[in-house]
């Protein structure tokens, strides 16, 4: 139940700042190996990734469930990346709202997986409880 809650919100922050990294392309500073195309596919890409992480985890195919949310969890911690390449004040405060909510949520979603893996230790048990 704690992974849909956060994952759900990855996917909620995740999707917000890759629309407006679409839609506002031409205000956010990238590489030059960086296009329009490049961010919407990047971004079914990884979702793709992340539900289908969602799924071996219910699934419990914990070694593969693992490595995909860590995968998509790791692409949005990086979001705030973005400001290698343009200080925080050139960036709208939407702009800033969702490159922090997205490395924001990508933690908790990395933080759950800690928690699963180390602490609660998961793929040891028969049953998700």
């Amino acid at each position: 139940m704690w992974l849909l809650i956060v994952l759900l919100t990855n996917l909620i922050s995740t999707g917000i700042h890759y629309w407006d990294n679409y839609v506002s392309f031409d205000q956010y500073p990238v590489p030059t190996w960086i296009s329009p195309n490049v961010v919407w596919i990047s971004w079914l890409l990884f979702t793709v990734i992340g539900v289908l992480g969602y799924w071996l985890y219910c699934q419990q195919k914990w070694d593969l469930a693992y490595i995909c949310l860590l995968v998509y969890a790791i692409t949005g911690v990086i979001t705030p990346l973005h400001y290698l390449y343009a200080p925080m004040s050139h960036f709208t405060m939407r702009m800033n709202t969702s490159i922090v909510s997205d490395g924001f949520f990508s933690l908790l979603l990395i933080i759950f997986l800690f928690w699963s893996l180390v602490i609660a230790q998961e793929w040891q048990q028969k049953e998700i409880r």
